[in-house]
């Protein structure tokens, strides 16, 4: 054989070994990618996770678990349309793909595509039956089309179905969703003595003791939430709610502070916590906070009312008057700062003016202004 020819072969062969062994190589490292990708999901370090899922995508686009799993990290970094696309990407490349089905109702739903919700669902349900969740994600979507009663059905199908903690979770969701208060907590305690470990349970709970006022229950329950996500903001934030609720302004004051070192841009916390501080009488902190507030949100009406109700107590009845002027430009239907502003003008001894600001606010059906209007005017 000319040697030439035969060296052309050695070198053909060559090439696809080489070939073969790179895709092997590949295969694998995308797999590896994968692999740990999930495992960083699961450990809620979603970044990481996301880096992961990306490259193992982009070594092997044809795996439809690496699709899913991206999926299920972007849902809980709340990118819901990036989230759907992955998981209609992950039905694509399987269309027997029964939680890709769930997952995508379960993102419809975030975006309010409920419809469209409760089909996937139901394509996930006759794939696999035995996924509570998919019962659960079906009977939000009905629910919040007030189809409240089918809702109710679904979610005892699924528990039927499978009668576990996720089942009565579930079910307990939808109840808190019809405002059955007594029902969901009931749920809740069943799924705490049958899984205690059910972190998401506990937060669950203390919304549904929040609404029926056991603010103590509340506070308990959301102290037992943050054990197992000590990074939420607005868990925080509801536990000083409940506080202050009870009137413990202090320990609300320190949820706050707590709020604002998480997320120190958000002005609804600096308001609040200004709120707590006017509550114990700490003019000048609460001052400082409703500034500050303003500058992150400066055409908020409501910041400018709460600091003219510091100022009036202040006895700077004239830098009130013209934070509720500021609050009512904002805000023209606003009544409370009619009758507010009202008081503060009587003050000042701008009797006319105060009347006028309480017919207003009478006009919006603000009950107090139709007292302060009989006491004080006559018209």
């Amino acid at each position: 054989m000319n040697p030439n020819a035969l060296k052309h072969r050695f070198n053909i062969a060559l090439l696809f070994v080489a070939l073969v062994c790179t895709k092997t190589v590949s295969a694998q490292t995308a797999d590896s990618l994968l692999q740990t990708g999930v495992r960083e999901f699961r450990l809620r370090h979603l970044k990481i996770a996301m880096d992961y899922l990306n490259r193992s995508i982009a070594l092997d686009s044809t795996n439809a678990y690496a699709w899913q799993y991206r999926g299920n990290a972007k849902n809980l970094l709340a990118d819901y349309k990036g989230a759907l696309g992955d998981y209609t990407r992950a039905i694509e490349l399987n269309p027997q793909f029964a939680r890709a089905y769930d997952n995508r109702g379960m993102m419809k739903n975030h975006l309010g595509d409920y419809t469209g919700a409760m089909e996937d669902c139901n394509k996930g349900i006759k794939l696999d039956a035995r996924v509570p969740y998919a019962y659960y994600f079906k009977a939000y979507a009905e629910t919040k089309l007030d189809w409240n009663w089918m809702a109710m059905r679904d979610v005892n199908r699924g528990i039927h179905a499978v009668p576990c903690d996720t089942g009565y979770w579930g079910r307990g969701e939808i109840e808190y969703m019809q405002q059955k208060y007594m029902r969901a907590i009931a749920d809740y305690e069943r799924v705490i003595s049958l899984k205690p470990g059910f972190t998401q349970v506990y937060l669950s709970m203390a919304n549904a003791k929040k609404q029926i006022g056991n603010y103590g229950d509340a506070i308990v329950y959301y102290t037992r939430a943050l054990e197992f996500d000590s990074g939420n903001a607005g868990m925080y934030n509801n536990r000083a709610w409940a506080r202050t609720q009870l009137s413990d302004y202090n320990g609300a004051i320190r949820d706050y502070d707590t709020c604002i070192a998480i997320n120190p841009g958000d002005s609804g916390y600096f308001q609040a916590r200004g709120w707590c501080l006017f509550m114990l009488k700490d003019y000048e902190a609460a001052m400082v906070d409703y500034n500050h507030a303003l500058g992150l949100a400066p055409n908020w009406y409501f910041l400018y009312y709460r600091r003219a109700e510091a100022k009036s107590d202040m006895g700077r009845y004239a830098d009130a008057i013209a934070d509720f002027t500021r609050a009512i430009e904002l805000n023209p239907a606003y009544s409370y700062a009619y009758n507010e502003r009202g008081l503060a003008k009587l003050r000042t001894g701008d009797k006319d003016g105060a009347c006028d600001d309480f017919v207003k606010a009478s006009d919006l059906n603000l009950p107090d202004a139709w007292n302060n209007k009989y006491r004080y005017c006559r018209r």
